[in-house]
């Protein structure tokens, strides 16, 4: 990974103002020496000014390189006696075993463009671009014994958890066994730890937890309702609602799904803010959006499948809302250039919320363009 590219994506610019290698080579020799007096073996403090041309012709250095009058003593070793000790172990097999409940094995791994628990580059939109969010890749065999939708959402489950990712059905999987990157946690999903479904067995020498392979089950799910959220602030999603946030510049984006209607709940929660509402109710389709003086504050798309949006789209109209009520109903839709609302009839009224009863916004709460749609 190049973190010139993923630490600026990321906001980090002034902390990734790298221009070359040996420039990483000095922050992480001044790294090893930092509050370092002989607690940690690896210390190389001392070449933490190391000239570029020093770097360049530097020769294979043992460690430590310590700035420290009581640097770690390498005789002293790790058993005080100055050597290593080879342990001998057996080998063992991984303790995950399959049954008639849980008859599948499950390895997780890593993913090319993200790293470890997604701190810094599950910020960067270019990095999700891969993958985007929790996925289970599954062979097609067993997508057709369990029928496991392609792009459709599984729960997961072993004696220890469950987690819900996306289905995604590879030729390169072999049959009995799933794939479940290891990046996701609490901060990007909802039930989208792989670590859910996974037994705490360590090693008995190092400390080193196995953490790979799990025996499980899998089943499609399908949710009575399937959304995309644009926000400027987090909302506190009511603990039934799975959900995974996206990587989208300049707003929060979150796809989210769920049994029990959302839209008493997210109707309440807004107006709790004061914000007008303006509303496209055609069945299964409901759309919201949420506006406060002029500025587009929420923005919410759902339907029992996934709504095809224009992501990017719907982000500018964050930076710059619609100016006229034909573009404000386009963003209704979630699609440029759209006439009326997605499928089903539309019922697209800007309301106002005040004192617990639905009312019209008066004509100085309306957005810049002085006129709502539905008016």
């Amino acid at each position: 990974m190049d973190h010139r590219q993923s630490g600026p994506g990321a906001g980090y610019r002034e902390a990734f103002a790298w221009q070359h290698p040996h420039d990483v080579f000095r922050e992480h020799a001044a790294l090893s020496g930092f509050e370092n007096d002989g607690q940690r073996a690896f210390d190389i403090g001392a070449l933490a000014d190391l000239s570029r041309e020093a770097w360049d012709a530097m020769p294979p250095v043992r460690w430590p390189v310590s700035r420290s009058e009581v640097a770690w003593d390498i005789t002293r070793g790790w058993h005080g006696d100055g050597r290593l000790r080879m342990v001998p172990v057996t080998p063992q097999p991984t303790r995950a075993t399959t049954d008639a409940f849980y008859p599948l094995i499950l390895n997780s791994g890593r993913i090319r463009d993200q790293w470890h628990t997604m701190t810094r580059t599950g910020a960067v939109p270019r990095l999700m671009q891969h993958i985007a969010e929790p996925m289970v890749e599954v062979a097609p065999q067993d997508a057709v014994r369990y029928q496991l939708p392609a792009d459709g959402l599984a729960r997961i489950w072993s004696r220890h958890g469950v987690m819900v990712a996306k289905v995604a059905i590879s030729e390169g999987q072999r049959p009995g066994s799933l794939f479940v990157p290891m990046h996701w946690n609490n901060q990007f999903a909802r039930q989208g730890r792989v670590n859910n479904l996974l037994a705490a067995v360590t090693d008995p020498y190092s400390g080193q937890p196995e953490s790979k392979q799990a025996a499980v089950a899998i089943a499609a799910w399908q949710p009575a309702w399937h959304s995309e959220l644009f926000c400027r602030e987090p909302l506190p999603f009511p603990a039934a609602w799975h959900w995974r946030r996206r990587a989208t510049p300049g707003v929060l984006h979150y796809s989210l799904a769920g049994e029990a209607s959302a839209r008493q709940w997210l109707s309440a929660w807004c107006a709790r803010r004061g914000w007008q509402l303006q509303v496209a109710d055609g069945g299964a389709v409901w759309n919201l959006l949420a506006w406060h003086q002029g500025r587009l504050m929420l923005g919410w798309w759902s339907d029992a499948r996934e709504p095809a949006v224009d992501c990017a789209w719907i982000s500018a109209a964050f930076a710059a809302p619609p100016s006229d009520a034909v573009q404000r109903h386009a963003l209704l839709s979630g699609r440029p250039g759209a006439a009326v609302a997605p499928r089903g009839g539309s019922s697209a009224a800007a309301l106002g919320w005040g004192n617990g009863q639905l009312t019209r916004p008066s004509p100085a709460a309306a957005p810049a363009s002085g006129r709502w749609v539905g008016s």
